[in-house]
């Protein structure tokens, strides 16, 4: 399951991190990463990074996952080892669902992944 944008370099999609004007941060957890040019990440040495120009990347997408519960669609803001944080802007819904108001027009809750239908859409950015 993934959130955010992500680019696709050398027939592999990565997870983009900072985007500081022409070049992008890619995110891998795979350590055969190292041998193309990723380093270990300091604070988590599972992580490893590789600065790259916009302009290597064969595109940019930006993920939505979405939690199918009850044939009603939620949107996934944050994602857990066991977990992720669902969101909505409908108070009906959140009041059906027992969800926590968290701003205007706003409520998120926590559900288990266990047995969680998960939809990706991807939108393609510029």
């Amino acid at each position: 399951m993934r959130i955010g944008k992500y680019g696709k370099i050398n027939n592999k999609e990565y997870r983009l991190a900072m985007e500081n004007g022409d070049t992008v941060e890619l995110v891998s957890k795979d350590i055969k990463d190292l041998d193309n040019g990723f380093v270990r990440y300091d604070r988590f040495p599972h992580i490893f990074i590789k600065k790259v120009s916009k302009d290597s990347l064969d595109y940019v997408v930006k993920i939505i996952s979405y939690a199918i519960i009850d044939d009603e669609k939620f949107e996934i803001i944050g994602i857990g080892d066991d977990s992720v944080v669902i969101c909505t802007d409908s108070e009906i819904i959140a009041k059906k669902y027992n969800m926590t108001k968290t701003g205007i027009h706003e409520y998120k809750r926590d559900v288990s992944i266990k047995g969680l239908k998960v939809v990706e859409e991807k939108e393609f950015v510029e």
